[in-house]
Formats: structure tokens, sequence, C-alpha cells
């Protein structure tokens, strides 16, 4: 039986809570606190999710927030599916209340390994705010959003930390953020203007509510965005993927963090065949998308083709 649990802190992972639970608990080995937290000993730690849970810790935390909630404030779910269609959105959270493993067919990763992080990263300037206001520090969420190198809050880029939380050599523990975050690291404020703005961008994005209600379109609400400008055809039926990429790259070829690498990525998005969040925000930022709109998307009730062929007919 636990004895005690801790609440999570603001904007806190689950790992981090779990691993917070590990570091304050006693236990000499990480299979001891997987026998109190998880239905299945022998669960790898998912920094960004987590295994199936206990009765006994599901009801702890329920004392401070149902799982819905737990999920949507405390893993990485809203930044995966927030522009999958509205039916694999749905059985994406689910999957994930059911913590059926499963879930990750229904949820939007990349594929390329390269490209993944190996390490948790954290803000020095946070870090500093949390031991004085907690006496310890945690593993935040939003430093961990994938494209995104900057702490909104300070201004400053985020740093790895020592280990490789995310390597096949530290899958079967739970690393305490306090533990491996020295006290002082150099603080790095050399951000430009449009990646913090990007990044800001970003945030707002993964902080909003998530939809279980709409389904449109990501590619077709772009699509329709497009109107007005040398990425599409007069008639709207033909998006101009390469001339489109070619002014993406030209606009963010300084930014550290650029994830569409060839124009068949943007060609991806329009198709709605790549729902990842940096993608689609790297877009809309790009063509000047109000975020209210990115996350209220409504479709015109007319296409541009339509509207075209219909002023051909008068």
């Amino acid at each position: 039986m636990i004895a005690f649990f801790p609440t999570p802190y603001v904007d806190e992972l689950a790992y981090s809570l779990f691993a917070r639970y590990h570091a304050h608990s006693g236990h000499m080995t990480f299979r001891a606190t997987a026998e109190d937290i998880f239905q299945n000993k022998d669960s790898i730690p998912n920094p960004e999710f987590f295994p199936a849970l206990t009765e006994e810790v599901c009801s702890m935390i329920s004392r401070s927030s149902n799982m819905e909630a737990f999920i949507a404030d405390h893993t990485m779910l809203p930044y995966y599916i927030r522009f999958l269609p509205l039916e694999r959105r749905r059985k994406a959270m689910e999957l994930l209340l059911a913590m059926d493993k499963i879930f990750y067919d229904a949820i939007y990763v990349r594929k390329n390994k390269s490209k993944q992080r190996q390490y948790m990263r954290y803000c020095p300037l946070c870090a500093a705010a949390d031991r004085e206001k907690h006496g310890e520090t945690y593993w935040h969420r939003k430093h961990q959003l994938p494209g995104v190198e900057v702490c909104l809050e300070h201004r400053c880029r985020l740093e790895n930390s020592s280990n490789g939380i995310l390597s096949d050599n530290q899958r079967f523990k739970l690393i305490h953020a306090e533990l491996v975050i020295p006290e002082n690291t150099p603080v790095n404020m050399d951000v430009s203007d449009l990646e913090y703005q990007l990044s800001d961008y970003v945030m707002k994005v993964f902080d909003a509510a998530m939809d279980f209600e709409h389904d449109v379109s990501t590619g077709k609400f772009l699509q329709s965005r497009l109107e007005g400008t040398p990425y599409t055809s007069l008639r709207g039926e033909q998006v101009f993927a390469r001339k489109l990429y070619a002014a993406l790259s030209e606009y963010y070829q300084r930014l550290p963090q650029y994830s569409l690498e060839a124009w068949w990525y943007v060609q991806k998005v329009f198709c709605s065949q790549d729902f990842h969040t940096f993608d689609v925000s790297l877009i809309a930022f790009f063509l000047g998308i109000p975020i209210y709109d990115l996350l209220n998307m409504t479709l015109p009730e007319m296409t541009l083709q339509q509207r075209f062929d219909s002023q051909l007919r008068m």
C-alpha cells in the first residue's frame, strides 16, 4: 500500500510525477517503484505518456484531477492529436483513458528516429524558480514540445539534461529532474524574434483545450487560406507545394529546428497525411493565420474553385 503520493505541479509531466514519487519513496530500485504504480512491473516509463497504472495510483491522482484532465494537463497528448481527424482524436483519448498501449497507433508521431530527441530539456531559470517555490524542480511539459527550443516565460534557450532519459539505457528508470539539473547552468538568451514568436504560436496551439466535437480537414482549411497568394492556382484546385516550400525555407532559414526538409512534407500537410503540430504551425504562422482561426477551423461556404466557376458562368 502506498503511504503517500505527490500532487502534480503546474505543467508537470506524468513521468516527472512518478519520478518524484520514486525519489521520495525510499525505494532503492525502479522495480520496487514499478510494483507500486504500474499494473505491469516490467512497464517501460514513457516520458510523454504513461503505462497502465494501478487502481490505487489512479485513485490518488483523482484526488486533485479526474483522469481525462490529468491526461490533458500532464501528458503530451494535445500535441500529438491536435490536427488529427475527429474519430482518431476521440480514439486516442479513449485508448489512453483505458491505458491501452495500442493508443500509440492512434496518435501522430514522427517515424524518423534520427529527428527524435534523446534528452529531456529544462530552462535554468524555471528550475531556479521551482526550487525556490517547491524545494525541487521537475520536468515541465512545455519544455518538451518537439520543435520548440525556447522557454517562453524567460525568453532563453532550453538546455538538454545530462542524462539521456529517452535513450535505451535509461528506459527502465524514473529520473527525478532535481537530481540531474544543475543549479548553475549558464543561461543562453540568444533567441531571435522570429523563433520566439513562432514558439509562442506553437505553445498557444498546444495549450488550448482539446476539441472532440468538430471535424474539419487541416489540409483543406490551410488550402482555403491560400487564396490571394502565389501558392495556389487561380481556381484553387492546386497547391504549388514546391513554391510554398521554397518560400518557407527562405523565411525560416535561420530557424535551428526547421522541420520541413523537402517540398513533399508541405504536400503531405495539405493532403492531410502529416498532422504534426509543429509542421502545421510552421505553415499557418507563415501564412499569418490567427491562432483562434487555426484552433476553430472552418471552411468557406464555397471553395475558391466553386466561386471562380460561378463567376465564369455569370
